[in-house]
């Protein structure tokens, strides 16, 4: 099948869904005290923090129905908690319930109906172009953005712009309320001892988060000309040998499908690499190692203005920059004004940064306090309890 072809087929089979989905969603009456998380692929982000909240005794009254095809562990989960793993089953439930939350768009679009309040939560603040901003999007075509959900997650006035033009949500469907995933940030988790890691024997933890470059139709590489940023089989052995010599373990956490890449196979001293399944089978929240860790890497990742709420240091691998904005681009015009740290270009800036984080050396500190302050409005532990003050989901009495 040509890709033109496929693209054609699959426009159809969206649009169609969604027209159909709507009108069924219109016709089915909604249960007031029913909620349905949409976390098909068990990414424990914004979806899973708002489950963990709504579990158990303070919201008993309402039935939670948790739609992943992944198991985890009953623990994480309360009595009111219906794990569902039927796609079946989950869209009954999604078009039966009240309240729909959701964070990546794998989702099964359609209109809100009956009184019905779908939540798109997000996934991040977003610095690469996202929705109607992205060259690629095809959904405008599909459907409007702003007709799939009642509410949109915001962190800060500033991003509430962003996520305006990228999404066509009006200034009612902006909720600013922080993300829910956040709540864990600011508290200790005791992440890396389940991970087999003994802080104690390290003077500093830098956790790395890479951007996944995505790939198209045909497996070409449409962000950047990298497949995994700075390291090589070539240097790596090189870094952990410095690493060791300066007492710092590197822990970094790729995208799946990077993880199988052969610079990453290898087992080395301070470098230790691990994946989702290793920190769901641990029962480890990504979000709950920043409290632990002394420092970040990462690059475009949204996930630096949540790490920002630490007011830990940060250093941006950005050696494929000027490929990476050519070929998937920014919601700024100036990415590096936003990004309060060490820039790296090499593996020589990547051991400036670590040799600044050994000796306390932070020339960053103020202005991360500055971005923190512009992209995160509250910056505290308290964003699943405004979000649902703000749709009038409330404990039982």
């Amino acid at each position: 099948m040509s890709l033109t072809l496929w693209k054609v087929l699959n426009f159809f089979k969206q649009k169609s869904s969604f027209l159909v989905l709507s009108v069924l969603n219109l016709l089915i009456p909604k249960n007031s005290h029913w909620i349905y998380i949409f976390d098909r692929d068990l990414k424990k982000d914004n979806a899973w923090a708002i489950m963990q909240h709504l579990s158990g005794r303070d919201y008993a009254n309402y039935t939670v129905f948790y739609f992943s095809t992944k198991p985890f562990p009953s623990s994480a989960t309360g009595e009111n908690v219906v794990r569902v793993t039927n796609p079946l089953k989950a869209l009954w439930y999604q078009l039966r319930s009240k309240y729909v939350f959701y964070s990546y768009r794998e989702f099964a679009h359609m209109k809100p109906m009956r009184n019905q309040v779908i939540v798109d939560t997000m996934h991040g603040s977003p610095l690469k172009t996202i929705g109607y901003l992205a060259s690629h999007s095809r959904f405008r075509w599909l459907w409007r953005f702003e007709d799939t959900f009642s509410y949109i997650l915001c962190q800060s006035e500033f991003f509430k712009s962003i996520v305006q033009k990228a999404f066509g949500a009006s200034d009612r469907q902006c909720l600013i309320v922080g993300y829910p995933r956040n709540d864990v940030i600011l508290k200790d988790q005791w992440g890396l001892a389940k991970l087999g890691i003994d802080k104690r024997l390290y003077q500093r933890t830098v956790l790395w988060l890479p951007t996944y470059r995505a790939h198209d139709f045909q497996g070409h590489n449409r962000d950047s000309n990298v497949a995994f940023p700075l390291l090589t089989q070539e240097n790596i052995g090189e870094l952990n040998e410095f690493l060791a010599g300066s007492g710092v373990l590197l822990v970094i956490k790729p995208h799946p499908l990077q993880a199988e890449l052969p610079v990453l196979k290898q087992r080395l001293s301070h470098i230790t690499i691990f994946g989702n399944d290793f920190l769901n089978e641990r029962n480890v929240e990504l979000y709950g190692l920043f409290s632990e860790v002394d420092a970040l890497l990462t690059d475009y990742s949204s996930v630096f203005f949540d790490f920002l709420l630490t007011l830990k240091p940060i250093g941006f691998v950005i050696d494929d920059i000027s490929q990476y904005g050519s070929m998937h681009g920014f919601t700024v015009e100036d990415p590096l004004g936003l990004m309060p740290g060490h820039k790296i270009y090499n593996v020589d800036d990547l051991k400036k940064f670590i040799a600044d984080l050994v000796a306390g050396v932070d020339p960053y500190s103020d202005e991360r306090q500055r971005i923190n302050d512009l992209a995160n409005k509250y910056q505290d532990s308290q964003s699943s309890t405004r979000l649902m003050k703000a749709l009038g989901i409330g404990p039982q009495v």
